[in-house]
C-alpha cells in the first residue's frame, strides 16, 4: 500500500509537469504565431511569403516540444545511470 502510494504519486506529479509545460509550449508557439502573423501585416508582406512564414511558425510548436521532451528523457536517464554509480 506503502510503496504503491509513493509511485502513484510520482506518476502524478509527472503526469501534472508534462501537461504544464504542454500548456506553456502551446502558449509560446502560439505567441511565435501570432507575432509573425502581425508581422507580415505591419510590414505587407505578400501572400505567398506570409502563407510561407505562417506555416513555418506553425511547424515550430511540435518540434520544441519534441526537443523538450528529449532533453528531459536524456536527462533522466543520465541521473538513473549517476545513481547506479553511486549505489
Amino acid at each position: 500500500g506503502h510503496l504503491l502510494d509513493g509511485a502513484n504519486r510520482t506518476a502524478f506529479v509527472t503526469l501534472a509537469l508534462q501537461r504544464w509545460l504542454g500548456i506553456r509550449m502551446e502558449t509560446i508557439g502560439n505567441l511565435i504565431t501570432l507575432s509573425s502573423c502581425v508581422s507580415c501585416f505591419l510590414f505587407k508582406v505578400p501572400p505567398s511569403l506570409a502563407g510561407l512564414t505562417i506555416t513555418y511558425s506553425l511547424g515550430v510548436i511540435p518540434i520544441m516540444n519534441w526537443c523538450i521532451r528529449q532533453y528531459s528523457e536524456a536527462e533522466a536517464l543520465v541521473i538513473s545511470a549517476e545513481r547506479v554509480g553511486h549505489y
